[in-house]
């Protein structure tokens, strides 16, 4: 659980799949709690990508809407849906080159 520079409180994480089953669409549920276990938010987000291998991690940032939450001591991330696949998706073919999820806006311009 962190800040970021405008003030938003994020979750981020990597989700395991610990079973045989492919998911797909999955969603993951993010709950802030004060020091005296009072929920304080709650937001819903997609996994990234939203499907997973079996015995595979897909990694998650969920980031709250209201800036400046105060009083968050704990959290707590678990599935709210999704459904599962008879069939196995291709390989996704994804590299991990850095351990910071960064959030666009929109498509970043790259220089020609």
């Amino acid at each position: 659980m962190w800040v970021d520079q405008d003030g938003y409180t994020h979750i981020t994480g990597e989700m395991v799949n610990d079973t045989d089953v492919q998911g797909a669409q999955i969603v993951l549920r993010g709950t802030l709690f004060d020091g005296a276990g009072n929920v304080i938010a709650i937001k819903d987000a997609p996994t990234c990508p939203p499907d997973t291998q079996p015995h595979h991690e897909t990694a998650f940032d969920i980031r709250f809407d209201n800036p400046g939450i105060a009083g968050a001591a704990a959290f707590d991330v678990r599935p709210v849906s999704g459904r599962a696949l008879d069939a196995l998706l291709p390989a996704a073919d994804v590299v991990v080159l850095e351990q910071n999820a960064i959030r666009f806006q929109g498509v970043p311009r790259f220089p020609a």
